[in-house]
């Protein structure tokens, strides 16, 4: 009986010591690399909520530039130019 008692308690302090070895091995620190690091350095300077209304306003500036090509496209698809007489 006291070497089973003894195997299971030497069995659990040899995982115990496996478990800690492993958690030192882990350092739950991500490594970033420099490209990364330069990608994010600019954009952690405002605030999230000013990164967002610029990034808005760019998508709505460029959603403004496209409408204005499109409808010059559609202008210049038109090849019915009605004389109109003056009176």
């Amino acid at each position: 009986m006291k070497r089973k008692e003894e195997h299971e308690r030497e069995m659990r302090e040899a995982k115990k010591n496996r478990e800690m070895t492993e958690q030192q091995m882990y350092t739950f620190k991500p490594e970033i690399n420099a490209t990364s690091k330069l990608l994010t350095k600019d954009i952690t300077k405002d605030k999230p909520e000013d990164r967002l209304l610029m990034v808005g306003q760019a998508i709505q500036e460029k959603k403004e530039q496209q409408r204005t090509v499109l409808d010059i496209e559609d202008k210049l698809k038109c090849t019915f130019h009605p004389e109109v007489n003056k009176e």
